[in-house]
């Protein structure tokens, strides 16, 4: 349903310029620098295979982003969790480690401010000012919030999405359906 977004706004369009943003110099190299950094031997190995193959056939390698990294709602929520650091008893911003890796702690205030870790946090705050730039929005963690705020401003779910039986509800049990 295109009406489901405020303002006019659907995923399409905030996707594709999403996409175009993607595709700026800068934001490629930046993308590029931070995959190159997480690599390891046989990473680079098969991508130097892929990069032969591609330029032999005049193609290009894609590659995709995590989640977080490449849907542009998702980037916004991350970046717009920014505004929330969790802070120690030492006044010091909390670290917890996942992964063998101590990431910053921030607060969900959407999910009673659970305590969430953002990976990649550098190029979560890169990647997000850059669309809000782009988008001519408050480049800050309240405007990625208020973005996401005008997307979603007076959405209203189908009736129908409701009334969909779930799948559980016609799996007949021992030959019996259910009721």
């Amino acid at each position: 349903c295109r009406t489901f977004f405020g303002k006019g706004w659907d995923n399409a369009a905030l996707d594709t310029v999403f996409k175009c943003m993607l595709r700026k110099p800068n934001v490629n190299e930046k993308l590029r620098t931070c995959y190159v950094s997480f690599m390891d031997g046989r990473d680079a190995d098969a991508l130097r295979r892929l990069g032969d193959l591609a330029k032999e056939n005049k193609t290009q390698v894609r590659i995709f982003l995590a989640p977080h990294l490449g849907d542009p709602h998702r980037l916004l929520k991350c970046y717009s969790l920014t505004a929330y650091p969790i802070f120690g008893h030492d006044g010091e911003q909390m670290l917890v480690e996942l992964d063998g890796h101590d990431y910053p702690a921030f607060a969900d205030p959407d999910d009673d401010y659970a305590k969430v870790v953002i990976p990649q946090l550098d190029e979560v705050k890169f990647l997000a000012q850059e669309l809000l730039a782009t988008l001519n929005w408050e480049n800050s963690p309240s405007g990625a919030a208020s973005l996401l705020e005008s997307l979603y401003r007076g959405a209203e779910i189908p009736d129908h999405v409701f009334q969909t039986p779930a799948v559980i509800e016609r799996i007949p049990i021992n030959g019996v359906p259910s009721k």
